[in-house]
């Protein structure tokens, strides 16, 4: 059931499908190959069921998205689109996007092989997310209630919880009146939301961090005994 709903989330947005990483990861560590070969067979069931109808009957509709996602630059809310404001040289954003992306997941992948013991899934796949939330070439607004839940279940502590709000809530005010198209400096250029910007993106890479000190030194890890809000039986 965890793979079919995988699935289910992939076919709205593709980046469900690297919670399969950690998934494998984790099962692969502990010897568990019958679990992990059920979740994937049950996420790619549950992806094809719905997509496979719409692939055959409009095969050029059903690809816009992944053309027009690779085919898009940096865009609103993502370090590429401060960096491009700031003149830095980028390139071909998409292809940038994904090649980090592949990076830091096969960085996540060595974080969890190599932790002294089993880490917990959810902080797996709170890192995960939080990196595609990092490279992706546009973030928005409502894409914190990806990694509100993951984090609450790979970092229960007040103050992550805090300081996670206050990131977003930051870039959330700031926007709404960079659309309206205000929050431009004096010679045009928006500094105060490329700041909210690099508020929301340390935040995260902060958050990240955290998470994956847990899963280096598990003796500190919240879940387990640690600082957390409250303690897993």
């Amino acid at each position: 059931w965890a793979g079919a709903l995988l699935g289910l989330g992939t076919a709205t947005s593709l980046y469900p499908a690297l919670l399969l990483v950690p998934l494998l990861v984790l099962c692969a560590r502990q010897d568990r190959w019958t679990p992990a070969v059920r979740a994937v067979a049950g996420a790619t069931f549950a992806w094809l069921v719905v997509n496979l109808p719409v692939m055959l009957a409009a095969p050029g509709g059903w690809a816009y998205t992944l053309t027009s996602n690779r085919d898009g630059g940096a865009d609103l809310g993502s370090a590429w689109y401060v960096l491009d404001g700031l003149g830095v040289p980028l390139g071909d954003v998409s292809l940038l996007a994904v090649a980090t992306l592949a990076l830091g997941v096969i960085g996540v992948a060595a974080l969890l092989w190599f932790a002294p013991s089993p880490p917990r899934l959810a902080q797996g796949a709170f890192l995960v997310v939080v990196l595609f939330c990092l490279v992706n070439g546009a973030y928005s607004p409502q894409n914190a209630l990806w990694l509100l839940p993951l984090l609450v279940l790979a970092r229960p502590v007040r103050l992550d919880l805090a300081v996670f709000t206050a990131g977003e809530l930051v870039y959330w005010l700031a926007i709404w009146p960079y659309l309206d198209g205000a929050l431009f400096a004096g010679d045009g250029r928006p500094v105060l939301y490329w700041v909210a910007v690099a508020v929301r993106v340390g935040v995260q890479v902060w958050v990240g961090w955290r998470v994956a000190r847990d899963v280096r030194h598990p003796w500190e890890d919240p879940v387990r005994g640690g600082e957390g809000v409250w303690r897993a039986p």
